[in-house]
């Protein structure tokens, strides 16, 4: 863990876990998705905190995200070679999941909340290697394929800025905002992300007027930020350890 905006070269605290997604909630608790055993688990820690404070049996997740208005938490399932990925919410994020899924999406990686509790979901084609959406619109029980977005090819996240979703690829140091209506997207803007390229986006989190974002290129593994929305040349960075995703968790207020 590592405090944000400014990052500093020595981490603040350490989780011992093999995390792939991760989380937040309006407390500032965080979710992890951590292989147990021989399956997985989504594990939450309360903000800073390195200890266990709830945990969910879970598929093959890997990212996920909490509705602020009702607390449910939505994880995005890769699935197995034998069978499709899916979208699990957690009511309240307590107990066993409720299931969805889409017959054009063969894997799921990302998603987010926006402030009316849709849900945005990032995942492959089953006809092709293109990543591409299905929202969950509040209270209903399908998921329904977007139209409109950017095609790329490999995931790095979906948030939601307050205003608009933002999705990323690897593919490109590009995020892309979007208002969706009727479930067709409307591009509404895209940000670039350190213009001299040495950055090469793996995942990404929005707090703010700050944008994190986790990078790999030529085996070197980096945390940023980056001023949200004009882009543009990191403020700080820092090198770390192979990254795979993250998240930045709000400090609850007093």
């Amino acid at each position: 863990m590592y405090s944000f905006p400014r990052i500093t070269k020595n981490p603040i605290g350490t989780i011992q876990t093999a995390e792939s997604g991760l989380c937040s909630d309006k407390n500032g608790n965080v979710w992890i998705s951590s292989q147990v055993g021989k399956g997985f688990d989504m594990i939450e820690y309360a903000h800073g905190g390195t200890n266990a404070i709830a945990q969910l049996s879970a598929g093959t997740p890997w990212g996920c995200a909490v509705d602020s208005k009702s607390g449910d938490l939505a994880v995005a399932n890769t699935g197995l070679a034998s069978q499709n990925g899916y979208v699990a919410i957690y009511r309240k994020a307590e107990g066993k999941p409720e299931i969805f899924s889409d017959p054009n999406i063969s894997n799921f990686y990302y998603c987010a909340f926006d402030k009316n509790g849709n849900l945005l979901a990032q995942g492959r084609s089953t006809a092709s290697s293109h990543i591409v959406y299905a929202e969950l619109p509040r209270g209903e029980r399908k998921l329904q394929d977007v139209g409109g977005t950017v095609s790329g090819s490999l995931p790095a996240g979906v948030q939601w800025d307050g205003t608009y979703f933002v999705v990323g690829y690897q593919d490109f140091n590009t995020v892309y905002r979007y208002t969706i209506v009727n479930v067709q997207a409307t591009l509404e803007g895209q940000i670039t992300l350190d213009p001299a390229g040495t950055f090469s986006l793996v995942g990404f989190s929005i707090d703010g007027n700050k944008l994190a974002g986790t990078s790999q290129s030529s085996n070197v593994y980096r945390v940023a930020a980056f001023p949200y929305p004009e882009g543009g040349s990191s403020t700080y960075h820092h090198l770390i350890g192979a990254p795979s995703g993250l998240t930045v968790s709000v400090a609850p207020h007093s």
